[in-house]
């Protein structure tokens, strides 16, 4: 399923944060892109810093990683998502950001970080974060109120979609990981 497009992740006061390439293997009618990250052979970059590469999935020198990623991200919602599974197709993790929707240009997919996170287990046990980050950037970058706003709104979502189970926490997302290493030829 070679659609090839590069995210670029970044912050309100344009900063780049993180840039990756993928391939674009899901659309929805309501906005969502599904983009595959496979760490053998696509890029991914952190603050201009080549990613790294660990077979079991985690946290390498900062960099979050793992042998496969879907990341869904919203042209019509405040959110981003992160889904990593190991080289079995096995579910390791899972991060919502609050974000501004997805701004899609050609091949270039970009989104708006804005600090507020949701990092969900497997179990789907959930922590909010980094509070302190957005109360520090929101008047650092001097966010306008409906920025906050959607901030809030993103991470709120993020809480509603993973209590109910809902796209792109429903298990159609590792699905999807395998149809595309089906198409990809034998493991």
């Amino acid at each position: 399923m070679r659609n090839p497009v590069r995210v670029f992740k970044r912050k309100y006061d344009g900063t780049l944060k993180r840039e990756f390439t993928g391939d674009l293997v899901e659309v929805t009618r309501d906005g969502w892109l599904a983009v595959y990250h496979d760490a053998a052979r696509h890029e991914s970059y952190k603050e201009g810093r080549p990613g790294a590469q660990v077979a079991a999935g985690g946290r390498d020198e900062g960099t979050w990683t793992a042998p496969y990623i879907f990341y869904v991200l919203s042209t019509e919602q405040p959110i981003a998502v992160a889904l990593s599974f190991d080289t079995l197709g096995e579910q390791l993790a899972m991060h919502a950001d609050a974000a501004l929707p997805a701004t899609v240009s050609g091949r270039e997919l970009t989104l708006v970080d804005l600090d507020l996170d949701l990092v969900v287990a497997p179990d789907f046990a959930c922590e909010a974060r980094d509070f302190d980050t957005f109360d520090e950037h929101s008047k650092s970058m001097e966010y306008p109120d409906e920025v906050k706003a959607a901030a809030r709104e993103g991470l709120a979502l993020a809480e509603r979609l993973v209590a109910a189970r809902e796209y792109p926490f429903d298990g159609s997302i590792g699905r999807l990981l395998g149809r595309v290493l089906a198409s990809e030829g034998p493991v």
